[in-house]
């Protein structure tokens, strides 16, 4: 590894903390923990595991600054502009939405690219969070509501006190000595499976807000599902509306006229078609519970992985995530967009 002040580059495989107490001897124990709680920069993302893999010609870099830089270019637009408004950006090719995910070797990423397995804190201030959920992981605690995206809650703050949740994970994160005990009030949230952005207000009344005004924020995913779609216009929108939850938490289409029907509308732009199976990119109308799940399913092009609504076919996880997050920030009238590329084993079970 070599050293360059705050910025090394890792010439030998390893974890992260294991790698740090090897190079820089002289670190305290304290020090590092200190660096691995306020995170430090892995090609350009911010970690914090400190079992997190380190591979040959990755990039390393420490300090409050270099948090602050990788935090804003994720604010930037894949190709180094910047984007549009929370309404705004252009129609995304698998080029631009997978580059940085599929340059990786053996899951590994490499410099441009993100770990797809940490929880990674894209933006913080004193408003509001945004980060990144890994698939496997449950949002928030099964006791706690979430608000738009997964039918009416109550958003409160602290997720399950005996579940692993992005809450959980997040909040210490966050923490500083103004502030070591902070609370985040989700306003949606990501089905345990699927992987990709999250919103986080800090504060009830900012949760409050983005309730009031969820239609403006702008919400994009990408599924890998089973067939061609050679049925399908290259873009058009699902609007079957749908049921509530039943006591197994599935959710169905709605018959014509059924009193407890909820309107919901997807819409979907083929972005590839494979051999047998294709790429979507899909933004959301609406938000209610599996609300794309099913809609896909319906239409006879479940989601890969999808063990609830899917086909049966095996898959290494469920091939659907939140890659882009876009909204006017509240209190300063900043337009915010945010990116994750979506995961290199997900876009592999494009065949």
């Amino acid at each position: 590894m070599e050293r360059h002040l705050s910025r090394v580059v890792v010439d030998v495989k390893g974890g992260l903390a294991a790698t740090l107490k090897r190079l820089l001897p002289d670190m305290r124990p304290a020090t590092l923990k200190d660096h691995l709680r306020q995170g430090v920069v892995l090609n350009g993302a911010v970690v914090h595991r400190h079992d997190t893999r380190l591979d040959v010609g990755d990039i390393l870099e420490l300090g409050p600054k270099a948090i602050a830089a990788a935090q804003q270019a994720a604010h930037t637009h894949p190709t180094g502009g910047p984007t549009g408004g929370p309404t705004g950006g252009s129609a995304v090719g698998l080029a631009s939405v997978g580059a940085r995910a599929t340059n990786t070797a053996n899951g590994r990423p490499r410099s441009g690219a993100m770990g797809d397995d940490d929880v990674t804190l894209l933006h913080v201030d004193q408003d509001l969070v945004v980060a990144f959920k890994p698939a496997g992981l449950l949002t928030v605690g099964t006791g706690s509501g979430s608000g738009p995206g997964s039918g009416p809650g109550s958003g409160k703050g602290r997720g399950g006190t005996s579940e692993n949740t992005l809450l959980k994970a997040v909040t210490p994160l966050v923490a500083s000595r103004a502030d070591p005990r902070p609370r985040l009030f989700p306003c949606h949230r990501l089905d345990k499976e699927t992987s990709g952005l999250l919103l986080l207000p800090r504060t009830r009344e900012l949760q409050g807000w983005f309730f009031a005004n969820w239609s403006t924020v702008e919400k994009r995913y990408l599924a890998v599902v089973e067939g061609t779609l050679r049925n399908l216009a290259d873009e058009g929108s699902f609007d079957e509306a749908l049921l509530p939850p039943d006591a197994t938490f599935n959710v169905r289409i709605a018959p014509a006229n059924h009193p407890e029907a909820l309107p919901a509308r997807t819409r979907y732009r083929i972005v590839e078609r494979g051999r047998r199976r294709s790429l979507l990119e899909l933004t959301l109308d609406s938000g209610r519970q599996h609300q794309i799940r099913v809609h896909l399913s319906h239409h006879g092009s479940p989601i890969v992985g999808d063990v609830r609504y899917g086909n049966g076919a095996r898959a290494p996880r469920m091939c659907l995530h939140a890659w882009r997050l876009a909204f006017t920030h509240p209190a300063t009238s900043t337009s915010m967009v945010f990116e994750r590329p979506a995961p290199a084993i997900m876009l592999g079970q494009l065949t």
